[in-house]
């Protein structure tokens, strides 16, 4: 294994740096592209569909073709609701909210869409997060033979990420 002086070295001997680290770097962003393809290949989660659609509705965008881009973003955005992806589903609507007018939406209607799924998103991952909370005091406790009483250690876990029990 060759260090980076050492290849620098061998590839230009005459010295020419900015060559050198034009070369690593476009090398360095083809193996990024080749193993992000490779990774895809195979993987057809609905996370990835989503993905996929994303970037189809981005490329639209770039090329000028709104309603492509339309079509793809609103699949996107449907099948993120669908499987609870709350980024993603959030991420698409940034990105409809940015091109509101090219669309021809509503931009207000797109904001509140926006909050109410960040509202939710926000609590999805405070849950998750008391979940683990609330699992790791439980080890604790069977560890150290601790008699606990669930309720009020998951409510006082709740309490620590400001979520009442009757948001849940």
């Amino acid at each position: 294994e060759l260090t980076s002086e050492q290849l620098f070295t061998a590839l230009y001997p005459e010295g020419n740096r900015n060559a050198y680290h034009t070369l690593r770097k476009r090398l360095y962003g083809k193996l990024q592209e080749f193993i992000s393809l490779k990774l895809m290949e195979g993987d057809l989660t609905p996370s990835s569909s989503v993905n996929a659609m994303l970037n189809i509705g981005q490329f639209f965008i770039d090329k000028q073709r709104p309603k492509l881009a339309l079509k793809s973003l609103q699949k996107a955005k449907r099948k993120a609701l669908r499987y609870q992806f709350y980024a993603k589903h959030l991420e698409v609507l940034k990105i409809l909210m940015i091109n509101a007018y090219s669309f021809n939406l509503d931009y207000e209607v797109l904001f509140d869409e926006w909050k109410t799924v960040k509202q939710v998103s926000d609590l999805d991952e405070k849950i998750t997060l008391s979940s683990s909370l609330i699992r790791s005091k439980l080890s604790e406790a069977k560890q150290s033979g601790e008699v606990i009483i669930l309720q009020e250690m998951a409510e006082s876990e709740l309490a620590k990420l400001g979520i009442h029990p009757s948001e849940i």
